[in-house]
């Protein structure tokens, strides 16, 4: 293979890429606002931020089920001339992803506190991370709505609506954020509590809207509403039938992170490990923007060609995804590796968790380049349907080496809070090979959706 790929797959990866980068950037930086308004109320406020996320989004992982399968349906259907059916696809999933969010959001609503303290959550970090859970869950069904609209914009090809919905959410989420947090004047302050309402409330906002879009004419698809809430079973079958293996990849890789948590939470350092950490993954989440946007184009990419009944087209899009983006990666690693100090500063200067943060940031940041190349290359995969490899590879890397690792470093050789974080970075090494090679056998090609 060439380094670098043909011009003109470049610019067919990059018109996708682009605008999601900046769309992946906005939506991160509404979770990093709450992170670096709720710093200012210190380290327990942090961890139970943290912690509340980690089960969130645990919780969340059906929605891929949905998500996934809408965008490579969609595309597959844009693909193939039938954007009527395209917009169908997309009803069912906006409806689907609705009611489950809805039946999610009591139970974790309920259960928030014995959740926590099941995760390790001292009754300090209780106190702030169960009011950010239950309003957080509260709203899930609004937030939901936005989440289903933007996996369909992706599969039409759409990725500029979504940037521009993304950055009225995050102007309105920055504004409520500091109004509830801190109460300036005669507004009251909540603290934790106010970071999880303003941000409830901006993206359920952003979810309306989105749906509202989708449902008007002029765009790539149209989502009608003339047969109101009826489902379709055989557009059902066929989303979930792509959707559902990575739903079960995300909840074990998820699943894996709340465990990894525990672990961190067991080193004799946890009391400035948990807030340390929270912040490098709310930090790790910008920096792998780049490889969420290169997802997107690749998934939309691969599935428009195969629709088109272009195969080898969809080969080298996806190829181009992959390489275009460990370029990026490899320079925006070592960007947050190099500047680590400044980074941390900018959510806390207590001085212990700050030296922590700055360890933990560098060791993530070696390992985010083979995070991202396993990310691309499954959307590539998920493009063509081919989403099941994607599960096996997620329990190998995280069950079977993560926190076997962590747990043998951290807690057994005594290495601390250190060895989780070094054991973190090893386990994104095997996944990355084990996503090429299955992308590089060309079984996706025999994939029907």
């Amino acid at each position: 293979m060439r380094l670098l790929p043909e011009r003109e797959l470049v610019k067919a990866v990059w018109s996708l890429a682009w605008p999601t980068v900046t769309y992946a950037l906005l939506q991160s930086l509404v979770q990093m606002a709450d992170v670096f308004m709720v710093g200012r109320l210190g380290r327990d406020a942090i961890s139970g931020v943290g912690f509340s996320l980690q089960l969130m989004m645990l919780l969340m992982i059906g929605a891929l089920a949905v998500s996934t399968g809408a965008t490579t349906l969609v595309a597959q259907l844009v693909g193939a001339g039938e954007k009527r059916e395209a917009g169908e696809a997309g009803r069912q999933a906006i409806i689907t992803m609705f009611m489950f969010a809805g039946a999610v959001s009591v139970p974790v609503v309920i259960l928030a506190r014995p959740a926590l303290r099941l995760m390790g959550a001292d009754p300090p970090v209780l106190a702030h991370g169960v009011p950010y859970m239950q309003i957080t869950f509260a709203g899930v069904a609004l937030m939901g709505l936005n989440f289903a609209a933007s996996a369909v914009f992706r599969g039409a090809g759409d990725v500029k609506t979504p940037v521009k919905i993304a950055a009225v959410t995050n102007a309105v989420n920055l504004v409520l954020n500091y109004l509830l947090i801190f109460g300036p004047g005669p507004v009251p302050a909540l603290g934790v509590a106010g970071a999880a309402l303003g941000t409830v409330s901006a993206r359920g906002v952003a979810g309306i809207v989105s749906v509202v879009l989708l449902s008007r004419k002029g765009g790539k698809i149209r989502v009608r509403w003339a047969n109101r809430l009826t489902l379709r079973p055989d557009l059902l079958r066929r989303m979930l039938r792509v959707g559902l293996p990575s739903a079960g990849a995300g909840f074990f890789r998820n699943g894996a992170r709340v465990l990894f948590f525990r672990v961190v939470a067991a080193t004799a350092s946890h009391a400035v490990a948990i807030p340390a950490l929270t912040v490098a993954f709310r930090m790790r989440m910008l920096a792998v923007m780049p490889a969420l946007a290169f997802q997107v184009a690749a998934t939309t990419l691969v599935g428009q060609a195969i629709g088109a009944g272009d195969r080898d087209r969809a080969g080298r899009l996806g190829w181009a995804a992959i390489r275009m983006c460990a370029l990026i990666m490899v320079v925006v690693s070592a960007a947050v590796f190099v500047a680590a100090r400044p980074i941390t500063l900018l959510f806390h200067r207590d001085p212990s968790v700050y030296a922590t943060s700055i360890q933990v940031l560098r060791s993530v940041a070696f390992g985010q380049v083979f995070s991202a190349v396993s990310i691309v290359t499954g959307g590539a995969l998920a493009g063509a349907g081919d989403t099941r490899p994607a599960l096996a590879y997620t329990v190998i890397s995280q069950w079977l080496i993560l926190l076997p690792l962590s747990i043998l470093f951290g807690l057994v050789l005594g290495w601390d809070a250190t060895g989780a974080w070094w054991a973190w970075a090893v386990a994104a090494v095997p996944h990355a090979g084990l996503a090429l090679a299955r992308f590089a056998s060309g079984h996706w090609r025999r994939i029907r959706v």
